[in-house]
């Protein structure tokens, strides 16, 4: 489980690294106007994927799992061909609306030609191809799923690289982005295909099995998508997809502030499952505390970092045009720290075996979203967007951590948490400092970041913040190497 899990881990990271990576470089080789289509159409794509194939992918993987438990490989196989060939048919009906649709009513998208097959090649591709990494996920191989899903980023921004160099355009670029996309999902088609076959029986009736199961699943997928994107949709209607571009822009940055606890927590949920399973919720409370205080630990010196440089960091990594974003990048800095923080109170939820709560809980989050951003978004602009995003998760922290104390009891010691928080304080004068002496900007973030970690590492140490636990965690990742031990030494000073 813990090797599993380790690969989950770093394919997270990966993925994270490499699509901001990507992002970054996107926006250099295209215009503002550019890049707010692109991320309109394809989250278009992904939304009209969750409301259109009717859940019967991720209800695939359930009856894929239910009748392996069952040992009933026969029938789980043709749960595959029966679902794969539904979904081919939704997606067909689904291209066909929406090339109707936008035949008829252009101004719904406003997309020209170009960016609508886009558009659709991503709603096909994602749809036929998540199809077959869910059937990954129902076998109880999510790592290979997360393995392959590292693909795309990686794939798009060595694309990026190389047409950007060529001289290549903005709907070249856009036809490369699907062919990522693609070879994520062929190599898992091909991985489903060499381990499980594709022989199964197509059996109409169990279509009706699949709707039946699925359809809940959709509120969940639409609720996703209206939370991370209604912003993107009220923004266009609102104003224009350069400002689309702009408030994305400063999404993807605060993102990064995701990679730690999304990947804590992909080591953190089969664990607590197999923990809820044997009803050992004394285990469950101990490492709720250390996780919740490592989310912390991690996350508090990103948030300064991207509080007190937003507008440096926007001309660095993107370009002096999405400067102008520096507020709303505040504001989604804070909105994504809750985040993390939530996602910790949702695992524990879904892990307790109550996840049709956490659908509850996610439209709550997204109407409060969509409701805001329509109301905030035509006074404040982009900074309403933002705004709105941090309402909405505030709703699913205060909502999330209510149910999942009901099912276990959270313990945050706030002498732990008041330690992390000292160490942190104590580095900021510093920053601030080199922040208002440095007119560099670039020379200001980088040292200021490295000023912040080696501070807040020493004062974390002098204030024993640290727990065993950093150590067991420390010895399993760089092993028994002599550098190691010096570190495990100096780590073991600062354990209370």
């Amino acid at each position: 489980m813990f090797k599993s899990s380790s690969i989950v881990f770093f394919a997270l990271v990966i993925i994270r690294l490499f699509g901001f990576l990507f992002n970054s470089l996107l926006t250099k080789n295209i215009t503002q106007e550019e890049y707010g289509s692109y991320t309109f159409a394809w989250s278009v794509a992904q939304l009209g994927a969750g409301i259109l194939l009717l859940g019967i992918s991720p209800a695939t993987a359930y009856y894929i799992a239910f009748n392996r438990g069952k040992g009933d490989i026969k029938r789980a196989k043709s749960y595959i061909k029966t679902g794969f060939i539904a979904v081919v048919i939704l997606i067909l009906i689904s291209v066909l609306g929406f090339t109707g649709i936008n035949l008829l009513f252009p101004e719904i998208f406003s997309l020209n030609g170009e960016l609508l097959l886009f558009m659709l090649l991503m709603f096909m591709t994602h749809g036929t191809g998540f199809f077959f990494s869910l059937v990954i996920s129902g076998f109880r191989k999510p790592e290979i799923g997360n393995m392959f899903s590292a693909v795309t980023p990686i794939a798009s921004y060595l694309f990026l690289i190389v047409l950007s160099f060529s001289g290549y355009g903005f709907y070249q670029i856009l036809i490369s982005i699907v062919i990522s996309l693609a070879i994520q999902y062929i190599l898992c088609t091909v991985y489903v295909l060499k381990n499980w076959g594709f022989d199964g029986e197509f059996k109409p009736g169990m279509i009706k099995d699949l709707v039946r199961f699925g359809i809940p699943l959709v509120f969940m997928d639409v609720s996703n998508g209206l939370l991370w994107g209604a912003g993107v949709y009220v923004i266009k209607f609102y104003n224009s997809f350069a400002d689309v571009g702009i408030f994305w822009a400063a999404s993807m940055i605060t993102g990064a502030v995701l990679i730690f606890p999304q990947a804590m927590l992909s080591i953190f949920s089969p664990v607590v499952s197999e923990l809820f399973g044997r009803g050992d919720k004394e285990k469950i409370e101990h490492i709720s505390s250390y996780i919740i205080e490592r989310l912390l630990m991690l996350s508090l010196p990103l948030i300064a970092i991207l509080l007190l440089f937003p507008e440096g960091i926007l001309k660095i990594v993107f370009t002096q045009d999405y400067s102008s974003g520096a507020i709303s990048m505040q504001i989604l800095s804070v909105s994504a720290f809750l985040t993390g923080i939530y996602l910790f109170f949702i695992t524990v939820i879904n892990t307790s075996g109550h996840p049709q709560q956490n659908s509850k809980i996610m439209f709550m989050g997204a109407t409060a979203n969509v409701i805001s951003s329509i109301i905030l978004v035509k006074y404040f602009g982009i900074n309403g967007a933002s705004m709105a995003s941090l309402i909405s998760s505030a709703v699913i922290l205060a909502v999330s951590f209510k149910l999942a104390r009901r099912l276990v009891r959270i313990i945050i010691y706030r002498d732990r948490v008041l330690k992390i928080m000292l160490a942190l304080i104590s580095a900021l004068p510093l920053i601030y400092l080199i922040k208002i002496n440095f007119t560099n900007l670039l020379w200001a973030f980088f040292i200021s970041l490295v000023v912040l970690l080696i501070t807040y590492t020493m004062a974390l140490l002098l204030l024993k913040a640290f727990r065993e636990e950093d150590m067991f965690l420390l010895k399993a990742v760089l092993g028994e190497r002599k550098l190691n031990i010096s570190i495990l030494k100096i780590l073991q000073k600062g354990i209370s």
